[in-house]
């Protein structure tokens, strides 16, 4: 049996161990990718972006500050991506999916 390929994903999602982490590569079949993040308990903040990974392009980015929760949705997309997280504290996490509720 083959290994499913990126486009079978429907959501990934990394947790901070140590300053960062990054999810599996998702696709966009319905052009968009909807972002969450949560900067955990550790009382820092946490940077983000979510790159295009054929192109290395940023299609969104930003930073939460600590004890914070946001999201968001990123309209207009095509290919394959990836959520990163970095200069976070532990147990911060962040997950990206392509199904809107």
């Amino acid at each position: 049996m083959a290994a499913a390929s990126p486009a079978a994903a429907a959501s990934a999602r990394c947790v901070v161990a140590t300053n960062h982490c990054e999810t599996n590569i998702i696709a966009a079949p319905r052009h968009f990718i909807d972002w969450h993040l949560d900067s955990s308990v550790s009382g820092y903040g946490c940077s983000w972006r979510v790159l295009d990974v054929n192109t290395r392009v940023v299609v969104g980015s930003g930073r939460i500050g600590a004890f914070r929760h946001a999201s968001g949705s990123i309209p207009g997309l095509f290919g394959y991506y990836r959520l990163e997280l970095f200069n976070c504290g532990s147990s911060a996490f962040g997950w990206i999916d392509n199904e809107h509720p």
